[in-house]
Formats: C-alpha cells, structure tokens, sequence
C-alpha cells in the first residue's frame, strides 16, 4: 500500500506529464482535491471494511485466541475470538470485561508503522 506522499507524487506526475489543461486555481484545488478524494475512499474501502462475524472470523493463534481487533457489538471496542478447550464453540471477549460478549462485526485494526533512530545514545521510535 502506497503512503499519501507516494501516491500524491504517483498522481502529481501523471497529470503533469500528460499535460495538465488551463483552469482556475479554484479549478485545480477541485481536481486535486477529487483525486484525492478518489484515492481515500478506494484505500479505506479495503482498510477500513467491518466483517460479519457470519462471513468470517479472526484467524486464532497456537493459544487458541486471536490477535485484538475491532468490534462491534450494539459499541465499538477491541476484543479477542476465542476458540479453545474451554471455548469449542468459539466466543469473544473484551479483556477490559473479561466476559463473553455477542460481536456482529469485526475488523483487523492496522499497526502504526514505526521507524527507530539514535539520539543522544539512545534509540528512539517516532510513528511514520
């Protein structure tokens, strides 16, 4: 998945290259900004998609519990799936209730991507 700065350069390229029509300022912002537009709504199409629990479920680790994701149960919060000995139905829990509760939708929730540098002898984490 392409960074906004990559896509926007991607775009700016394209439409400088192929020779970009005179319009207004006003007319540009619109065009860029329905570019723009375009290229959030395709990316967050697939990134921020809810999954019925019918259609899919987490995929569950060794432990038999799944990575934390977003939920949706009547609210918005993050739980596990849980399908183990003691769980051979499956179930969900909320760790912060630490109870079974009944999810309707579900959806990965996306790591923050992270890069390290030195400073002062000690390495740092800034999010990118």
């Amino acid at each position: 998945m392409k960074t906004p700065e990559e896509a926007a350069r991607e775009y700016a390229k394209k439409i400088w290259k192929n020779g970009r029509t005179y319009r207004s300022r006003i007319g540009y912002s619109a065009e860029d900004f329905l570019a723009g537009y375009a290229s959030a709504i395709a990316k967050v199409g697939e990134a921020q998609k809810w999954i019925s629990v019918g259609d899919k479920l987490p995929v569950v680790g060794k432990n038999g519990i799944s990575d934390m994701v977003l939920v949706f149960d009547g609210s918005y919060h993050c739980a596990s799936y849980c399908k183990n000995k003691y769980y051979p139905q499956g179930a969900w829990f909320d760790p912060a209730m630490d109870l079974p509760i009944d999810v309707t939708h579900w959806r990965p929730i996306e790591l923050l991507k992270t890069q390290e540098y030195e400073t002062n002898n000690q390495t740092r984490r800034s999010i990118r």
